[in-house]
């Protein structure tokens, strides 16, 4: 929950929202009233807190405006991408055919006919889901690129418990217990604190270390970054961002903020926030060893357009 400037208490949860069938007219009002409630100001930024502070507060405006026009996901445990009405309608019918065919009939003939209805309607049912589950198969196999290959295998392989990471082995000999102490000693062996210096302070003069940020190379990066790939733990998509910063009071505030985060080489705090998920390396002789397995993060996409621009400059 977030506090706009009136007080009142704004939810900005955007988990499981439905982005591809986004309102995005609405998206874009949104956009410019939640920049107004939460007073997000349009100035310089000279320091490193007003930059963490202007990245944090764009990023709830963001968020807000998609939990105000897009709706929310329901996808059941057991739910198929490729039902529709019409099947539906065809397993109503089978379903009450055989209803029918359970009656009692006046005669011996007419319930080998209503027998016949039953299944000629369940053998139409059948083939109709056969057709929709190979069609939703063939277009989710189109749509992948890549590594992205390999998802397939989660479908194909039988499920097994190969995935579920072991008891880890403590530096003392002792075996982990709980999950906390998995993700304690999986993070002290793979992700070692250093010092980054990313938190020094400074005050943001008119020299420049970096050349003068310009708009057609905030176009770029946005235009270089994929619409649909997973996003942070803030939920906002490239597809988000890119229609967000089509919104004139976003884009000027938003390209001050990378424009003051060039100039002095700074990343918010904000941004350094990321989803790590652990993945197994393949043929280790012994699992219980934090270095038999590989992190992998999800980084917030706003964080790879910065990036994208530190490249370029």
């Amino acid at each position: 929950m977030s506090q706009s400037k009136n007080g009142d208490e704004v939810s900005t949860s955007v988990k499981r929202l439905n982005i591809k069938n986004a309102d995005w007219e609405k998206f874009d009002k949104e956009l410019s009233s939640a920049i107004k409630d939460f007073n997000v100001h349009n100035k310089t930024l000279k320091s490193t807190d007003q930059i963490d502070d202007q990245a944090k507060v764009l990023e709830e405006v963001v968020k807000r405006a998609m939990a105000k026009s897009m709706k929310k996901v329901k996808v059941m445990k057991k739910s198929k991408r490729y039902w529709n009405q019409e099947l539906r309608e065809k397993l109503e019918k089978a379903l009450e055919a055989k209803r029918e065919a359970r009656q009692r009939q006046p005669s011996l003939a007419l319930k080998r006919q209503k027998i016949e209805e039953a299944k000629k309607a369940r053998k139409i049912f059948d083939h109709s889901l056969r057709e929709a589950s190979t069609e939703q198969w063939n277009k989710y196999l189109s749509s992948l690129e890549g590594n992205d290959i390999w998802k397939i295998l989660k479908y194909i392989n039988p499920k097994s418990n190969d995935t579920i990471i072991p008891q880890i082995r403590k530096e003392d000999g002792t075996l982990t217990t709980t999950v906390d102490e998995k993700r304690h000693e999986i993070w002290k062996a793979l992700l070692p604190e250093i010092d980054h210096g990313l938190d020094r302070e400074f005050e943001i003069d008119d020299d420049s270390r970096w050349p003068k940020l310009e708009f057609d190379e905030v176009d770029s990066a946005l235009a270089d970054t994929p619409n649909d790939k997973a996003p942070g733990d803030d939920g906002i998509t490239g597809k988000v961002l890119k229609m967000a910063w089509l919104n004139k009071d976003f884009k000027e505030r938003f390209f001050k903020l990378l424009q003051a985060c060039v100039k002095f080489g700074y990343h918010p705090k904000v941004w350094r926030h990321g989803i790590i998920v652990v993945i197994p390396k393949p043929k280790k002789p012994d699992y219980s060893k934090p270095r038999a397995y590989r992190p992998i993060s999800l980084l917030k996409i706003p964080s790879k357009v910065l990036e994208k621009l530190y490249k370029k400059e």
